[in-house]
């Protein structure tokens, strides 16, 4: 009898014969690391990697801003007047409104907090990296602040050797994260405010609030300041940033800026400040001060500062009085002291 089904010797030897994929080992993959050390190596290097190329790319956009540090190591600026402080420079030299009022391009290098020998290395990077402007303006009251603002320009350190001696000069060396990490140096407030005015500029700030009645009657209680000294080096700073205008052929002025005057009147050191300023800068460069020439308590944010209001009012004082004409190729003096 002839069975239903067959099955075939030749299929039965052939499965004898076939590769057991199972048990047959693969060859190993390249990347099938395991050595712990070398795992660790590759991913540090990659961390490392990945660190040094979002550093290079947020400091390209960074150098895209409307920023005024990022505008000055860009190095594309013309500007005819540049002007520097700390706040009180913020809050006096309104760029926008001195443009208009003057017909001169003006650039304000001015931040709260700025001290002398940062203004003269930033002033010294200006003139390094853009054209030269027809005249430098400091206001000098900076004299008082210390260099503490550089612990927030690390993101320009890549940009100026200088910054970064200064900062190992004035507060030593960084810590080993900021050193090792690229991207660390944009942990601070100037790194946010330059990614803050991309596609715009920040030209264009300062206060806009009044001071307050209550602060007015503090003010009005207060006994005289009758000391104090500027901080250590600023002096001598201000005498570089005469020197270094000098070598570049650039013309200098010191303009100090208006005080509510119920506080200046308090300020009873205020004749040895001017002596102290007049023997660090020397006796032919121009000083004006302005800080009683705005008298109307409503154009003051505060004590020490100008609202916008006393930064436009200010601007027509200068064009009265000629501050940023020129005169024979020269600027034309002003009230000097």
């Amino acid at each position: 009898m002839t069975p239903l089904f067959t099955f075939s010797s030749k299929r039965a030897h052939d499965e004898d014969f076939a590769p057991n994929l199972m048990n047959e080992s693969l060859p190993k993959s390249p990347l099938n690391c395991t050595n712990p050390i070398l795992v660790v190596i590759l991913f540090i290097s990659c961390v490392w990697a990945g660190d040094q190329l979002l550093a290079t790319a947020l400091s390209e956009l960074q150098l895209t801003s409307g920023f005024r540090y990022s505008r000055l190591y860009r190095g594309e600026e013309t500007a005819q007047v540049v002007t520097i402080g700390n706040s009180r420079g913020v809050n006096s030299f309104l760029s926008p409104a001195l443009s208009a009022l003057t017909g001169k391009s003006v650039l304000n290098l001015s931040y709260n907090g700025m001290s002398c020998p940062l203004a003269h290395q930033l002033l010294n990077d200006y003139l390094e990296h853009n054209k030269e402007p027809e005249l430098l303006v400091i206001e000098p009251t900076c004299v008082f602040a210390e260099t503490k603002l550089l612990n927030a320009m690390t993101s320009y350190f890549r940009h100026s050797n200088g910054l970064k001696a200064l900062h190992n000069l004035r507060h030593g060396e960084r810590s080993p994260l900021a050193e090792l990490s690229a991207l660390y140096q944009f942990n601070n407030e100037l790194s946010l405010r330059s990614f803050y005015y991309l596609g715009r500029s920040d030209q264009n700030w300062v206060n806009d609030y009044t001071v307050s009645a209550a602060l007015l009657a503090k003010v009005a209680k207060m006994k005289p300041i009758t000391e104090k000294n500027p901080a250590d080096g600023a002096l001598t700073a201000l005498k570089k940033m005469v020197d270094l205008a000098k070598s570049r052929g650039v013309a200098i002025k010191f303009i100090i800026g208006p005080y509510l005057p119920a506080y200046r009147a308090k300020l009873a050191y205020w004749p040895a400040l001017m002596s102290a300023l007049r023997l660090a800068v020397g006796p032919d460069v121009a000083i004006e001060d302005h800080s009683l020439s705005i008298d109307d308590p409503t154009q003051f944010a505060d004590r020490v500062h100008l609202n916008r209001r006393g930064a436009v009012a200010l601007g027509e004082l200068f064009v009265k009085d000629g501050v940023f004409e020129s005169h024979n190729g020269k600027i034309k003096p002003g009230r000097r002291l």
